[in-house]
């Protein structure tokens, strides 16, 4: 991955995963966990995406 902009939190909630994909909906973005390009934690009941997956699947459509 290269350089990433450090203003982002590492975290990301799913409503704010799917803004920073372009609109995608929840389903999209709980299909991309699954299959494993997006990775998550989960705090109580939140699930928060990890803000460096995000960036590297961004940076694997760029590329494909």
């Amino acid at each position: 991955m290269k350089d990433q902009n450090t203003n982002y939190p590492p975290l990301s909630s799913v409503t704010k995963t799917q803004w920073m994909l372009g609109g995608r909906g929840r389903a999209k973005i709980y299909a991309l966990l699954a299959s494993g390009d997006l990775q998550s934690i989960k705090d109580g009941n939140r699930r928060l995406i990890i803000t460096d997956s995000i960036l590297a699947y961004i940076d694997s459509l760029k590329n494909a």
